[in-house]
């Protein structure tokens, strides 16, 4: 492969949440680049000076393979917690309060297995 194959990361220096699909996409695929070829350089538009500036790599992989804190885990519900709260709003007020039928949906909900 002859000339420069240049990779735009603006997105992936300005984001400072987790990486989304976009971004994880760009990274993996600019990290693949820069480890397999000598001709890949990276770019950033610059709002100071109003024009495409080249960059590093190396900042983003530090921050990417060596977070400064932990990843938070979002706590999970179970298939039928998530099934019976959708349903729920469809279910009338007086209906939900019956003790009888809440225990039966509780039992069908029971059953419910994911696809």
């Amino acid at each position: 492969m002859s000339g420069t194959l240049w990779i735009d990361l603006t997105d992936l220096e300005r984001w400072g949440g987790v990486h989304g699909g976009t971004q994880r996409v760009t990274y993996g695929i600019a990290e693949a680049l820069r480890r397999q070829q000598e001709n890949v350089r990276f770019l950033s538009y610059s709002n100071r000076w109003d024009r495409f500036v080249e960059t590093s790599i190396e900042p983003i992989v530090e921050r990417v393979e060596h977070p400064p804190v932990p990843v938070p885990v979002v706590p999970t519900h179970s298939f039928a917690y998530r099934v019976l709260h959708r349903l729920r709003v469809l279910v009338p007020r007086g209906v939900r309060g019956n003790p009888a039928v809440r225990e039966r949906a509780a039992r069908a909900a029971a059953r419910i297995r994911p696809a």
